[in-house]
């Protein structure tokens, strides 16, 4: 859950811009909330590999000091990027399946107000 609030938190204060940037934005907000549904109990309906990968992805981004150090003007996102849009493609099932499973959630919370 604390992992969520870092991403959240770090989120609000970055500019990432460009529509690249808006996509990793979303991307990031999609793997914060899915990490968080897991943490408060919420979301279970995924495996340990893909839960291990997307946290790790989220690791990455909040890590300044990764393979390329993100205070590096033009350069320091990209790996973060290209780290995003693997774990994004090598576990596009699993994440569907979370957004599905939210939009439900979302659905069946508004019908009991």
């Amino acid at each position: 859950m604390a992992l969520a609030i870092q991403l959240f938190n770090r989120l609000d204060r970055k500019s990432i811009n460009g529509l690249r940037g808006a996509a990793m934005k979303v991307k990031l907000l999609q793997l914060g909330r899915l990490v968080s549904a897991f943490a408060a109990g919420t979301y279970r309906s995924i495996s340990l590999k893909p839960l291990i990968a997307l946290t790790a992805a989220v690791v990455y981004f909040l890590n300044p000091f990764d393979l390329i150090p993100d205070f590096l003007p033009g350069l320091g996102l990209t790996d973060d990027l290209a780290v995003l849009t693997w774990v994004y493609q090598a576990f596009s099932r699993e994440l569907s399946a979370f957004l599905e499973w939210e939009q439900t959630a979302r659905r069946q919370a508004s019908q009991l107000n």
